[in-house]
């Protein structure tokens, strides 16, 4: 009645669909995160997001695959799957994800990428970068660990699809040699 009195129209001249819409959009308004709740979501993923590119920021000794993984990212300068490591990192703060899960998660992208990047000494297709996004969308709107499994499996399924070097005699590739391998190129480059 507000915005009828407002427009001064009758309620008969505004469309169903347009009250529907502005209706909509009031209950929406309200549904939104508190200010201070939203500023302090940007002030976590600020570390996160400096966690992706610094691993010893946030990752210690006692988390030492999370912290190679994300270091062998950062050595092959690999920045397609960057907005996924910030929901998988998210994911593992809020608890929804442990760090066992997390670690197998990166690896599986590190091997993905360390093929494309190492091996056949080409870089993955653009859209990689557009999976990797809608990834992390979809993860960051995970609430259970159960749900967020199932997108990591999803990414996984789509990296092997893309990948036409990952699998050899039909087991993925060692990890242990390849980050031996990365550390051996990071030392011979330093």
């Amino acid at each position: 009645r507000a915005i009828c009195a407002s427009v001064s129209q009758k309620r008969s001249d505004i469309s169903p669909l347009h009250f529907r819409t502005v209706n909509h959009a009031a209950r929406m308004k309200s549904m939104g995160p508190e200010p201070k709740e939203h500023l302090d979501m940007f002030l976590t993923d600020a570390g996160l997001w400096r966690a992706v590119f610094e691993p010893d920021f946030m990752f210690g000794d006692d988390k030492k695959p999370i912290k190679l993984s994300l270091s062998a990212l950062r050595d092959f300068r690999v920045v397609q799957p960057v907005p996924g490591l910030l929901s998988l990192l998210r994911s593992n703060y809020k608890g929804v994800m442990k760090d066992g899960k997390l670690a197998s998660a990166l690896q599986k992208i590190e091997n993905f990428h360390f093929a494309f990047t190492a091996v056949t000494s080409s870089r993955s297709s653009g859209g990689i970068s557009g999976m990797y996004s809608a990834f992390g969308r979809k993860l960051f709107d995970c609430d259970n660990s159960q749900d967020a499994a199932n997108e990591i499996q999803d990414l996984i399924s789509k990296l092997r699809a893309s990948s036409r070097f990952v699998w050899v005699c039909g087991s993925p590739v060692s990890s242990r040699p390849h980050q031996m391998l990365c550390r051996r190129v990071t030392r011979a480059g330093a």
